[in-house]
């Protein structure tokens, strides 16, 4: 594990600020906006210029930040600041221009992709619309796409059920560029020769855009960035910690970055140019061909973007100390099982979680979770062990999970309820909050929603925010009662990095969301789960039966939709306890995998002591070493639900007579009697 240099313990919860304009320009408003989150009990501010016609660079935003930075250091507690290069794309990017992408949907968001188009008597015509796209990870509202080209166009005859070709050919000389600026489309079009006019063919085109969005692998661009960070200490302005937004290159699935620096760093991967296997990024390939290409695609992408992060992470150690902390999460679409996040270069979190200090993840959208039958309950399983695994692997020790809701509940009173089972679990799994947000969660012009989402007015105007005292002190308690520490797990399921890539798709999506149901029937069944990729297990060793990793042992091993190449790197066949999930060479395009989380469930009760924890029905529970002993902490599993009976740790019994809607804590002591701890925060509305 890497060595960490904690300037001071990282809080139990900080809260998201956005700064905008009326707080960079009036200083009496910043200071009263601070003191209402300070006296809320956060532990820290994560300050952001967003939402704001200033960039965190301009010296009144700068003024601000150091403003900040000073009443933190007078009432003890944390800033962290976000300097993220995207909030500054525009200066980045002069004279040398953004990222260039490549597009090859019908959109740069796409809803058809790939966006094939009929050749007909070898006249062919394929459209696709570059209108700006409303993100809020630019501070100027939109990613915007000027047109430079077709990269490619392919002359491609399908197979019966049209999804992969038995014969592609590239027609690009015979493809010609016209732009629509007006209503924002760029199509190819054009006549083949006249053996295309015989059989059914199909046009697939790739377009060429430059966008205003900093490139990551432009080392020119990223060493202004690193300069305008050196600014920000040279102003004054005092950091815990810093953090990008989301990192990443604002990339959904029809669109590819695709600047010099990504394709050498592919070139470097694959040994040979993606120009001529560009098409197997979006159909697949009748010899399983494109599996390798789309792995040596994504990791580049991935590879620079870490890099640039990594870079970043150093110089803001050196210019204010060993000790800042790191760090924000990378779930960008991932907390919604979309796997677009491959497309933004962040899909592999663990090997993303090298320039963070902690854990991070990100979970929206919790008012779902008001159902106790919602599928987004598979959702939360699956954040809330992953955040915690993330922290398990990090150098400090710890995780946050950026925890939101969308709209609110008309004085109902269930949306501080959902929210208060939120804060039960994320103390189950030993996870802080990064809560979300004081002030504006959208962007200018839609201050109030985010991106097209119901009102989300943001805090203090929300029905949740008079319960954030409470909330506040019982996170702390909890992760002081476990000692800073995050609890521990024996079985390990492997998030299949490599097969998404394969599927790169709505079938990776079907994938990924299957897994994360594997989570929720694991943890209603009282199992203590970690998530690791392939890449976060190198260096694992086989001893007596359990997979080592560290000083972590995996009693069990879970691997849903393995490659060959996975269970090779990591000595999965043979005599070990490993359960091959949906096991098959690549999940279907129709039907990603099987049933088979049952027949998982019944191989894993035949493991002995494999689920050290007896517990309720209708709980979770996790296990946290302490001085003293053992912490066995139980929460509802679904909102709403109620848990009684007994709890059973290595022969000791304690019974709950009483039916319990909120967090336990139990300590079995090294010798002594188990006992029932005291929680000092308990809820009502």
């Amino acid at each position: 594990m890497r060595a960490v240099h904690a300037k001071a313990q990282v809080p139990a919860t900080l809260l998201f600020w956005t700064l905008t304009d009326e707080v960079i320009e009036r200083p009496e408003v910043l200071e009263r906006q601070f003191h209402h989150i300070r006296e809320s009990g956060f532990g820290g501010v994560a300050a952001f210029v967003r939402c704001s016609r200033y960039t965190w660079h301009d010296p009144l935003a700068r003024k601000a930040l150091k403003t900040i930075g000073k009443l933190c250091k007078q009432y003890h507690i944390q800033i962290w600041i976000g300097p993220d290069p995207r909030f500054v794309s525009r200066k980045l990017i002069m004279p040398s221009g953004g990222l260039e992408v490549i597009l090859f949907g019908d959109r740069a968001r796409a809803d058809v992709f790939p966006n094939l188009g009929p050749v007909v008597n070898g006249a062919f015509s394929v459209r696709c619309d570059i209108s700006p796209r409303h993100v809020h990870t630019l501070q100027e509202v939109a990613i915007e796409y000027a047109p430079g080209g077709i990269e490619r166009l392919y002359a491609l005859r399908m197979n019966e059920d049209s999804l992969t070709p038995v014969e592609v050919q590239d027609v690009s000389p015979y493809a010609r560029l016209f732009y629509n600026a007006r209503d924002h489309y760029v199509e190819a079009f054009g006549k083949l020769p006249a053996r295309f006019q015989e059989g059914e063919w199909k046009a697939l085109a790739f377009f060429r855009a430059s966008t205003n969005h900093v490139d990551f692998a432009d080392r020119a661009q990223m060493r202004r960035y690193l300069e305008m960070v050196g600014d920000l200490k040279a102003e004054g302005c005092h950091a815990d910690g810093l953090m990008w937004d989301e990192p990443g290159f604002t990339c959904t699935y029809g669109t590819l970055p695709f600047s010099p620096g990504i394709r050498k760093s592919y070139e470097r991967l694959r040994g040979r140019t993606v120009g001529p296997e560009l098409w197997k990024l979006a159909l697949e390939s009748e010899d399983g061909s494109h599996v390798r290409v789309r792995a040596a695609y994504y990791q580049a992408i991935q590879r620079v973007l870490n890099e640039a992060n990594l870079r970043f992470m150093r110089e803001a150690k050196r210019l204010w100390g060993p000790g800042t902390v790191s760090g924000i999460h990378d779930t960008w679409h991932f907390e919604s099982a979309d796997m677009c996040d491959m497309n933004h270069g962040s899909l592999d979190l663990w090997q993303a979680g090298q320039s963070k200090t902690g854990g991070f993840v990100d979970l929206g959208g919790i008012d779902k979770l008001r159902d106790s039958a919602a599928p987004w309950n598979a959702h939360l399983a699956a954040m809330s062990v992953i955040c915690a695994s993330l922290g398990r692997l990090s150098a400090g020790r710890y995780a946050y999970n950026n925890l939101w809701t969308v709209g609110d509940d008309d004085g109902q009173g269930w949306q501080a309820t959902v929210m208060d089972h939120c804060v039960n679990t994320m103390a189950l799994f030993g996870t802080r909050w990064l809560a979300h947000c004081y002030g504006p969660v959208g962007t200018i012009g839609e201050e109030s929603s985010f991106l097209g989402s119901p009102p989300m007015p943001g805090y203090p105007e929300h029905s949740t925010w008079p319960f954030f005292p409470v909330w506040n002190r019982r996170l702390h308690s909890h992760v002081a009662a476990v000692g800073q520490k995050l609890p521990e797990s024996n079985v390990l399921v492997l998030f299949p990095v490599e097969a998404l890539y394969a599927l790169a798709g709505p079938a990776a999506d079907r994938a990924a969301n299957m897994i994360f149901e594997l989570l929720l029937a694991l943890l209603d069944s009282h199992y203590h789960v970690d998530v690791l990729s392939t890449s976060a297990c190198h260096g694992a060793l086989w001893s007596r039966g359990e997979l080592v990793l560290g000083d972590h042992r995996y009693r069990a091993v879970v691997a849903p939709f393995a490659t060959a190449e996975q269970s090779s790197s990591l000595h999965l066949s043979g005599k070990k306890p490993v359960f091959f999930l949906h096991s098959m060479a690549m999940p279907d395009r129709k039907r990603v995998g099987g049933t088979t989380t049952e027949g998982l469930l019944q191989w894993l009760a035949y493991i002995p002591g494999i689920r050290p924890v007896s517990a309720p029905s209708g709980s979770w529970t996790s296990m946290t070493r302490v001085r003293e002993g053992m912490v066995v902490t139980l929460s509802p599993s679904r909102h709403g639900y109620r848990y009684t009976g007994n709890v059973s740790l290595d022969g000791e019994t304690v019974e709950l007579l009483e039916e319990r809607g909120g967090l336990t804590r139990i300590l079995f002591p090294r010798s002594g009697e188990p006992q029932v701890l005291p929680n000092s925060a308990d809820f009502s509305i």
